[in-house]
């Protein structure tokens, strides 16, 4: 995400967090540093709109010199002296993050949702991709929609 964009972000979180815009900017981060985790995540889900906690990097050329989006080469990342914890990481299946999304699915259900979208044979052939037949239960069919919603994505 452009700087831009979290900006809006910042703004938002100021707010569900009553922290006042006309603090000035170190007394807005000093506020937000006190702010306790737990309310921190609370404020950040009607902010973010979904019950997850994810950002994508943020593509200022000062945390991650460059484009990290177009590299896997984040050698040059230096975790900043006024930061005092930084977790980067990755995921197998990204879409873990949205599994609320499509928890209550099973093979059945998925087939009748991948039916709305795609023609019958054509739905039939992606979730044989993914072996996701009718007899696949829904603890088994669980990682495979995983998988597959995170190729889709």
């Amino acid at each position: 995400m452009p700087e831009s964009d979290y900006q809006v972000v910042y703004e938002k979180m100021l707010n569900a967090l009553d922290v006042s815009p006309d603090l000035s900017p170190q007394d807005r981060l000093q506020h937000l540093l006190e702010v306790p985790e737990e309310e921190l995540t609370a404020a950040m889900v009607p902010v973010f709109i979904v019950p997850v906690i994810t950002m994508a990097l943020c593509r200022d050329g000062v945390l991650i010199p460059g484009n990290p989006l177009l590299s896997a080469d984040i050698s040059s990342f230096k975790v900043p002296t006024w930061c005092p914890r930084v977790m980067v990481g990755d995921a197998a299946n990204e879409c873990i993050l949205w599994s609320k999304t499509y928890q209550h699915h099973d093979s059945a259900s998925l087939s009748r949702l991948a039916g709305d979208f795609f023609p019958a044979d054509q739905a039939e052939e992606i979730l044989s991709l993914y072996s996701l037949t009718p007899e696949t239960s829904q603890a088994e069919a669980f990682g495979r929609i995983e998988k597959l919603c995170t190729d889709a994505m």
